[in-house]
């Protein structure tokens, strides 16, 4: 009868590793973005302009500039910094002026484990980073759509 309809759990193919801890955290709860139309047009020439090998886009400085920051952010060599930097750069991308791309490239000069520290909360920010108002947004960014680095 109804037993022999109950469907057993898939179980998780061996060629996929297990995603633990943060990483799972961060895969499975990543928020879904409204602006992350505006960034797939940003990584593909921006405002509908063809990416095509033949076309050549005039992109503005800062619109390269921010295609840079962008695979910057996304492309860390580290899943739970790509995941956390990269979403935040999704989300701001667009918006960041001249002087915020320059300080966001800071941010993005540092060193992983060193990131990752500051956005985990394990240490304390240093005091020259905590004046560079997109590392502070980055921070209420961790801190609002990912609490749980904290606990």
């Amino acid at each position: 009868g109804s037993q022999d309809a109950r469907v057993a759990p898939r179980a998780q193919p061996a060629s996929v590793p297990m995603l633990t801890g943060v990483r799972r955290l961060l895969l499975w709860t990543r928020p879904w973005d409204p602006v992350r139309h505006a960034v797939w047009s940003l990584r593909s020439g921006l405002s509908g302009i063809a990416a095509s090998p033949d076309a050549s886009p005039k992109l503005s400085a800062l619109d390269q500039r921010r295609r840079t920051l962008l695979w910057m952010a996304r492309t860390r060599g580290w899943t739970e910094l790509d995941l956390i930097v990269g979403s935040f750069a999704d989300r701001h991308i667009l918006s960041l002026s001249d002087n915020q791309a320059d300080l966001f490239e800071e941010v993005l000069r540092k060193k992983n484990v060193d990131l990752l520290r500051w956005l985990s909360g394990q240490e304390s920010v240093p005091n020259d980073l905590l004046d560079n108002e997109v590392m502070v947004m980055l921070l209420r960014y961790v801190n609002s759509n990912h609490p749980s680095l904290y606990k």
